[in-house]
């Protein structure tokens, strides 16, 4: 009976572990690509969905010029996206020129946003990409219901 208590611990530590492994599976889908104007790079919006819980995520990457999507990985980890947000809407995404990304947008719940890219894979770090947003609100851009309790 005294090793009765430990195991059922672990057991219930273990099954814990494992529903949050199967919770914390997300997919991610590519949703829209535009090539820059000279065609040397590509804006690639991915949306990652996390389960029913949360809501969907979208995420912007820079990448060189037709490198395909196969899940957030290689370049499309999302630790080099440029952009982290929720709760978007009114997205328009734009290059006025070359290596001038324009993002603009009605409402979102930006986490991170990072204005310059470059990488070793095009011209090796000297081609470097200019982002901007642009709120399309003059007042606020965080939806209401993300601002108030």
């Amino acid at each position: 009976m005294v090793l009765r208590a430990p195991v059922i611990l672990a057991v219930a530590v273990l099954l814990s572990l494992a529903s949050c492994a199967i919770v914390g599976d997300c997919s991610y889908e590519e949703l829209a690509r535009v090539m820059s104007p000279d065609g040397v790079v590509d804006a690639v919006w991915i949306q990652g969905n996390c389960g029913a819980t949360t809501d969907y995520s979208l995420h912007l990457f820079v990448v060189p010029a037709k490198t395909p999507f196969s899940g957030a990985t290689g370049l499309f980890d999302l630790k080099f996206s440029q952009l982290n947000a929720d709760h978007v809407s009114g997205l328009r995404v734009e290059w006025p020129e070359p290596q001038l990304l324009s993002i603009a947008y009605s409402e979102a719940r930006i986490f991170h946003f990072s204005n310059v890219w470059s990488a070793r894979e095009v011209h090796d770090f000297r081609y470097v990409v200019e982002l901007r947003l642009d709120p399309q609100s003059h007042t606020f851009s965080v939806p209401y219901a993300k601002r108030h309790w």
